[in-house]
C-alpha cells in the first residue's frame, strides 16, 4: 500500500517490485493519492483484521505511534543479520527504532529545503539563481513580464509549510527553524517574532506570483510547469527532481538545482521507509521477510534512489551515476551543523496540524495582514503547548 503515484515515484517502486518478483514473490498494490487517504486505509484495514503486508511510511514519530500500539512488526533479527546498525547514520538509526529495535526498513532521505529551475527561463532572461529571499521577489516581476509564471506551488497545506520552512532558514537561518521545533515539541523555545514577521511577509508577497488557479494543483503538477517551460521555479523536496528525470530532462541543461534562498547552511531530511503491519499469515511474514532482507542491498539502495531523486541510507553504495544534488545531501547526512530534521519526523500531531492550518489560511486569505498572520500563528502554538 502506497501513494508513490506520479511518473518518478513509480518508476523508484518498479526497482522494488522486479526484485521481488524475481525473488518469487506476487506483488499486488494498492496505490492511494496521498500520505492522509493511505494512512486512513491502512489504519482501516488493521481494524478489520486485513492488515496490508507492507505500506510506505516515514520514519520518525509517525511510525512510533504504530509501534506503541503493537501494530508493526519487529524486523530486528533482520537488521541484525545484515548489519544494518553498522551501514546507517545515526540520524536515521534514531527515527527508525523503537525500544532498541528495528520497526521499519528506511529507504532513503529526502532533502525537503531545494529549489528547481527551468534553466531556460533564467538564460532568456539573464537572471542567477536567487540567494535571498529579496532578491527572487525582485526577480519575480521579471520573470511574470516575460510572461512565464515565477512560483509554481499548489495551495495543498504541507506545500505551503515547505515553502514557508525554506522562508523561516532564509529569514533567520538554523536557529530560527530549530526555535519553532521546540516550540512544536515541547513549548520550551521562543520564536523571534521579528523573524516570524518577515517570514509572513515574505510569504504573503509570493502569493501573487503563484500559478492562477493553483488552489487544486499537485506538488507533481506543479513540478510539470516547470518541465514544460511555463514556471520558472519550484520550492520543493528533491522527489521533483524524479519528476525531471522521468521526463527526460538533464540536470545543468533543462534545469538545475540550488537549496531555497538563504538556504545554503541548512539541509532538512525527511526519511522515507517501508513499514510491515504485525499478522499471523504465515504467507504474509514471508513476503515481508522476502522485501524487508532487499530493500538496503546496494543495489536497490543505487538503483531505487537514481530513479527518485533521493539519496541512499546505506553508507556502502557506489556514489557514481549520483549528481550534485544528491551529493550535497549524502555530505550532509554526516554534518551535524548541517543537517535539520522534517518536522514531519520530529511530530505528526496537533501542534504541526495548527501550524500548517493556519499556514495555508494565510495564503488562501489575501486580506489577511502578515502582521496579523504571525500573530495569530505563534499564539496558536503556544495554547497547543498549554493544554
Amino acid at each position: 500500500m502506497h501513494y508513490w503515484v506520479s511518473p518518478g515515484e513509480q518508476a523508484a517502486l518498479q526497482v522494488i517490485k522486479k526484485r521481488f518478483e524475481a525473488a518469487g514473490g506476487e506483488w499486488i498494490e494498492t496505490p492511494l493519492a496521498n500520505l492522509d487517504s493511505m494512512r486512513s486505509e491502512v489504519i482501516n484495514r488493521i481494524a478489520e483484521g486485513l492488515p496490508p503486508t507492507l505500506m510506505q511510511w516515514h520514519a520518525g514519530n509517525s511510525i512510533m505511534e504504530l509501534a506503541e500500539l503493537d501494530l508493526v512488526a519487529d524486523l530486528e533479527s533482520i537488521a541484525q543479520s545484515q548489519h544494518w546498525r553498522s551501514i546507517l547514520p545515526q540520524v536515521v538509526l534514531d527515527s527508525v527504532t523503537h525500544n532498541g529495535r528495528f520497526i521499519v526498513v528506511p529507504l532513503n532521505a529526502h532533502g525537503e529545503n531545494w529549489g528547481w529551475y527551468n534553466s531556460a527561463i533564467y538564460r532568456e532572461l539573464n537572471l542567477h539563481y536567487p540567494d535571498s529571499w529579496d532578491e527572487f521577489l525582485a526577480q519575480a516581476p521579471i520573470i511574470a513580464g516575460a510572461g512565464y509564471i515565477p512560483l509554481a506551488i499548489g495551495a495543498s497545506d504541507w506545500q505551503i509549510r515547505l515553502l514557508f520552512n525554506d522562508i523561516l532558514i532564509g529569514v533567520g537561518g538554523r536557529k530560527a527553524y530549530l526555535s519553532l521545533l521546540g516550540k512544536i515539541q515541547s513549548g520550551d523555545a521562543e520564536l523571534d517574532s521579528a523573524v516570524l514577521l518577515r517570514t509572513m511577509q515574505i510569504l504573503g508577497s509570493l502569493r501573487q506570483y503563484a500559478a492562477p488557479g493553483a488552489d487544486n494543483t499537485s506538488w507533481d503538477e506543479a513540478t510539470r510547469l516547470v518541465i514544460n517551460g511555463q514556471a520558472a521555479v519550484q520550492f520543493m523536496g528533491d522527489w521533483a527532481k524524479g519528476e525531471f528525470l522521468s521526463a527526460g530532462k538533464v540536470l545543468g541543461q533543462d534545469f538545475d538545482c540550488q537549496l531555497a534562498p538563504g538556504n545554503g547552511s541548512a539541509y532538512m531530511i525527511v526519511i522515507d521507509a517501508i513499514a510491515f503491519a504485525k499478522t499471523a499469515d504465515p504467507e504474509q511474514q514471508t513476503a515481508q521477510r522476502l522485501i524487508a532482507e532487499s530493500l538496503l542491498t546496494p543495489e536497490i539502495q543505487r538503483d531505487f534512489n537514481l530513479a527518485k531523486g533521493s539519496i541512499p541510507l546505506n553508507r556502502g553504495v557506489e556514489l557514481d551515476g549520483f549528481d550534485k544534488c544528491s551529493r550535497r545531501g549524502i555530505a550532509a547526512l554526516n554534518d551535524d551543523d548541517n543537517l535539520l530534521l522534517s518536522i514531519s519526523l520530529i511530530d505528526s500531531g496537533r501542534r504541526t496540524n495548527v501550524l500548517t492550518s493556519s499556514l495555508l489560511d494565510f495564503w488562501l486569505d489575501t486580506t489577511i495582514p502578515p502582521e496579523q498572520a504571525a500573530e495569530h500563528l505563534a499564539a496558536a502554538l503556544n495554547e497547543q503547548n498549554n493544554d
